[in-house]
């Protein structure tokens, strides 16, 4: 996994992490902390990670996954009740 961390007063870099697998569905509810996109590379393709995509998509998330890249974008919470 690899973050890219921008901040406001000239925090800037990135990061590559060997985290579990199941860090990538932690980094998806935490992207929803900001209205820019995020990508999450090499990120597993598992089945907590689709009900985690869908529980982000019915708040407002934009989701794609082009091969083990993932990307997520929430310009803005839409609804913030999640339904199960």
């Amino acid at each position: 996994m690899k973050f890219i961390i921008n901040g406001g007063r000239g925090l800037e870099g990135e990061i590559k992490l060997a985290g579990a697998k199941n860090a990538a569905t932690k980094m998806m509810v935490a992207s929803i902390l900001t209205s820019e996109p995020c990508a999450l590379v090499n990120s597993p393709d598992i089945g907590d990670g689709k009900i985690t995509e869908e529980l982000c998509r019915s708040i407002g998330s934009y989701i794609s996954r082009t091969g083990n890249v993932l990307k997520i974008h929430t310009p803005t919470i839409r609804n913030p009740k999640v339904v199960s």
